[in-house]
This record gives C-alpha cells, sequence and structure tokens, in this order.
C-alpha cells in the first residue's frame, strides 16, 4: 500500500540557524540539533546514490517483519507547470492492516524557489491543522532545512520534511508514536542522509 505523507518541500532562508517550535517563536539561533536514534533508525539509513526517480539507495534495512517497497511516482507529478523533475516513494511495511510502518518521500524540483514554496505549503498545512511543530531554517543554500509535525491520528505519528537546494524529502512513520519503533531522530537522520547523498 502506497504512504505518502505531507509529500514535499521547503525552505524559507532566514539570517542564521534558528529553531521555532509550537511555543510561537524562534529561539536563540543554535548550529545544531541533538538527534537520538533507535537501533531501527539507524538501519533504515540508506547508503549510496540516490536516484529521485527510482528511490534506489534512499532506505536501508527494514525490520525483519516488514518488507521495503519502492515505487516512481514521476509519470504522475511531472507534468509541465508543475516544477517537478523526479519524485518517488520508498516505505517499510507489513501485510498487517493498521502496523508501523515508515516512509519517506523524494522530490526533485526544477529548481530551489519551487522546493521553497512547496516547503512553505507543508509548513502552513501544519500550522492549520494546529499540530505541534519544530522548524530548523538555514541561511545557506548548502545547508538543510526541516520542519516537522507530532500528528498521533488518523494513522500517522510523526512528520518530517527537509530541504536542500531543489531536493526535498518528507519522512513519516506511524500509525502512533506508541506504535512504531522509530524516533524523531530516526526520520531526520535519513532525510539528512537522502540529502547529504544527493548531489
Amino acid at each position: 500500500m502506497l504512504r505518502i505523507a505531507v509529500g514535499c518541500v521547503f525552505l524559507l532562508a532566514a539570517a542564521g540557524c534558528v529553531i521555532s517550535t509550537d511555543t510561537g517563536g524562534p529561539s536563540d539561533p543554535v548550529s545544531s540539533v541533538p538527534i537520538t536514534n533507535s537501533p531501527e533508525g539507524l538501519a533504515a539509513v540508506g547508503a549510496g546514490f540516490v536516484d529521485a526517480d527510482t528511490c534506489a539507495g534512499v532506505l536501508g534495512t527494514a525490520p525483519s517483519d516488514q518488507a521495503l517497497e519502492v515505487r516512481s511516482l514521476t509519470s504522475t507529478v511531472a507534468v509541465p507547470g508543475r516544477d517537478i523533475d523526479a519524485m518517488c516513494s520508498a516505505s517499510f511495511e507489513s501485510s498487517i492492516p493498521g502496523d508501523h510502518f515508515l516512509t519517506t518521500t523524494v522530490i526533485l524540483f526544477s529548481s530551489d524557489q519551487a522546493a521553497i514554496d512547496r516547503y512553505e505549503m507543508i509548513k502552513d498545512g501544519f500550522v492549520i491543522q494546529n499540530l505541534p511543530i519544530y522548524e530548523l531554517n538555514n541561511a545557506s543554500s548548502d545547508l538543510i532545512d526541516q520542519v516537522g509535525a507530532l500528528i498521533n491520528r488518523d494513522g500517522m505519528g510523526r512528520v518530517a520534511t527537509l530541504r536542500k537546494k531543489s531536493w526535498v524529502v518528507t519522512v513519516s512513520a506511524g500509525p502512533s508514536t506508541d506504535a512504531m519503533p522509530w524516533l524523531l531522530g530516526d526520520l531526520e537522520s535519513i532525510g539528512r542522509s537522502v540529502l547529504n547523498r544527493a548531489d
């Protein structure tokens, strides 16, 4: 079954690197955020070349009770006026309905600005839904920006969207934070690994 979370991208150029949380405003500038990973999350980090059309290299090893599913979505989204060059998804899923899952959606846009516009749309969607969010913005186009939300409803636990240049990666897991083996740090590490290997 195909699961695509809030699939797309972002970047809001800001002076320096700031984190804003659901409390309402940016905090003091920071250079990094502590990331905690689970053994399942470390195993999920892919390796090698990342292909935005096939999702080759996006995810690593699936848990023993799940299988890796990859799909090209380029033919459904790469149409005139959409500014998308390629898109794919890679998921860890089981055959049991309602079981835990992890999905990574990769989008390569035709320009950085198109990626920025998508990120803003995703962030606005989180805000409109009144979801607890966090955001990490970097002024440099060579660094990674990210926004994430705690959902914990409708079969979705947590979502993290990351952007670097014209690449956007959304990593989602569910069905809830209590029923999945992956931590927030795992979602971030998977997304960052993809973006760091994408160029």
